[in-house]
């Protein structure tokens, strides 16, 4: 998977989303065995094979839209520009090796909008760092659930409000990986909601 910004130094937020869908429409003309995801002014190059020598698709793709960029005289920001390999078996090292675009390398990345790939989506990754980022906050906002000048409920619906979101973040992409990968996160959310009232129950809280 590619993922490319394709516009440097022009962000889809200053034009109508619309305008801009429109703009990009003919992007994918004679493109292959590829498709593409566009997330504001984010496009995803998506191909998949059995075939080592076919899961390189993205980088003819991203030769291939070279010349729309030519017509339109727009850049594309190699900065921003990541590739993504997701495999479960041994393959050779050439199809690994980083696509190019017009010379300049295009780095490999394990993050795409803040959610952390691994090359076997196992999402054990993503799922620590998601720990990291909440336990963070909630070290926050502990002094506050420690409080005795908000009641329960107040510093619950404080966690469900800070803490909560940041940890189901694209949750229905990563929530189908093992049941022991998600463990922390229960965990996390259990001691969160204990910090609160010491004498409730945990499934009341819940």
């Amino acid at each position: 998977m590619l993922n490319c910004t394709p516009y440097s130094g022009w962000s889809a937020s200053g034009i109508n989303p619309s305008c801009f869908n429109i703009f990009t429409k003919d992007i994918h003309k004679d493109l292959k065995k590829t498709n593409l995801a566009f997330y504001a002014d984010d496009v995803a190059i998506i191909s998949q094979s059995f075939s080592d020598k076919e899961a390189k698709n993205p980088e003819a793709s991203l030769s291939k839209i070279s010349g729309w960029y030519s017509d339109w005289r727009r850049n594309l920001n190699t900065s921003k520009t990541t590739a993504t390999l997701f495999t479960r078996k041994q393959i050779k090292k050439a199809t690994t090796d980083p696509p190019q675009w017009r010379g300049d390398r295009v780095e490999s990345n394990s993050s795409y909008l803040d959610v952390t790939l691994d090359s076997k989506l196992s999402w054990r990754n993503h799922i620590e760092k998601t720990c990291q980022r909440a336990t963070t906050k909630l070290a926050a906002l502990d002094p506050l659930l420690r409080t005795k000048s908000m009641s329960i409920w107040g510093k619950v619906r404080a966690i469900n409000t800070i803490i909560q979101p940041t940890m189901t973040y694209a949750s229905p992409l990563w929530s189908v990986c093992k049941q022991e990968y998600r463990k922390p996160l229960q965990i996390l959310q259990n001691k969160a909601l204990r910090i609160a009232p010491s004498f409730a129950r945990t499934a009341d809280l819940h």
